[in-house]
């Protein structure tokens, strides 16, 4: 199977942008000003000249569209139109995105009723009840434990899950293993090796029909490769960027003499080169297997965890291994790796 990116950004023009026609039939999502989740349509009628209040010709582009929502008809805006992207046979869609306004935009308008969804980082839950307005079976994923106990709070109706997807592959693929739509959203400055190692879990062990990303980092290297291409139309198909982004990012850390089954994040190796001097808060969450948070604080300072006989975290595991028997600070040491 073959994968199909495509960045969305600015996606309300893309219909003016690029010439793009709807045709009567296709299904669409108009962008409401009130009751977002209302927007999806079908074209029925192409635009036709009109004649705005002055009596002179309209320069707004119109599609007539029927509401699945109450039946009713309207003359829309082609800029507020955006496309449904149907799945594809024989690959997936990849949309990519870099801000909460496009990610939440691409929640409502690219969800059928009848969708099976995963939202992996669904932090406090807002985006996965957007998603489940337009589908009844979505649940969330979050590495952060205050994360899901304030969605599970917030959105009694909806699942959330705690763990990490990375550390837990047969809990992931357990969960997954049925959806056909997978929105990602892990932090949208998160460190590209992280999104990427993430997605191609996802596109290689779950293989939904469509993947909708929001990470600034990739959107941004996507955009890079692409300025380079002649006549490019913010579609990336069957090319070597994608590749060399696996093949760059999931040997990251990889060096001569590692032991066995020990892969160093890109994260921990720039803070060990800097001997460990920034704030422990500031290095992402990791949870054991079990799916409890390790404290930071007790693996990245010398004096260790000053609140360790309150602290609701693990001090049994190493945060970057996730191993027994020593901390973060003396994992490279406990692994022989110099």
């Amino acid at each position: 199977d073959d994968v199909l990116f495509l960045l969305t950004e600015d996606q309300r023009d893309r219909s003016i942008r690029e010439g793009q026609k709807f045709q009567v039939g296709q299904r669409v999502f108009v962008l409401l000003r009130s009751d977002k989740h209302l927007g999806k349509a079908v074209i029925l009628q192409q635009p036709i000249e009109s004649a705005d209040r002055k009596g002179e010709k309209e320069e707004i582009e119109r599609y007539q569209v029927q509401y699945d929502s109450t039946g009713s008809t309207f003359w829309s805006n082609a800029k507020r139109i955006m496309k449904v992207h149907d799945s594809r046979p024989n690959g997936n869609f990849v949309l990519l995105c870099s801000n909460t306004e496009e990610y939440r935009r691409l929640a409502r308008s690219q969800v059928e009723k009848e969708d099976k969804i995963g939202e992996i980082g669904s932090s406090y839950g807002i985006c996965t009840n957007i998603l489940s307005e337009g589908c009844d079976n979505v649940f969330g994923i979050d590495i952060s434990q205050e994360g899901v106990l304030k969605s599970r709070d917030s959105f009694p109706h909806i699942e959330f899950h705690l763990f990490d997807v990375l550390n837990n592959e047969q809990l992931s693929k357990k969960l997954l293993g049925d959806r056909n739509k997978i929105f990602i959203d892990i932090g949208g400055n998160r460190e590209i090796e992280t999104v990427v190692r993430i997605l191609k879990f996802v596109l290689e062990e779950i293989k939904p029909q469509l993947v909708v990303v929001k990470s600034k980092e990739l959107t941004k290297d996507a955009r890079n490769f692409l300025s380079h291409k002649e006549n490019h139309n913010d579609t990336i198909h069957n090319d070597s960027w994608w590749s060399s982004l696996i093949t760059k990012y999931n040997s990251s850390g990889d060096s001569d003499g590692r032991e066995e089954g020990l892969s160093v994040q890109s994260w921990y190796q720039k803070a060990h080169d800097k001997r460990f001097t920034k704030n422990p808060l500031r290095f992402p969450q990791v949870l054991t297997k079990e799916g409890v948070s390790i404290c930071r604080p007790h693996n990245y300072r010398k004096e260790g965890c000053l609140k360790r006989d309150v602290c609701r975290f693990d001090h049994d595991h190493c945060h970057h291994c996730v191993e027994k028997g020593h901390i973060a600070l003396d994992c490279l040491e406990a692994h022989n790796i110099r």
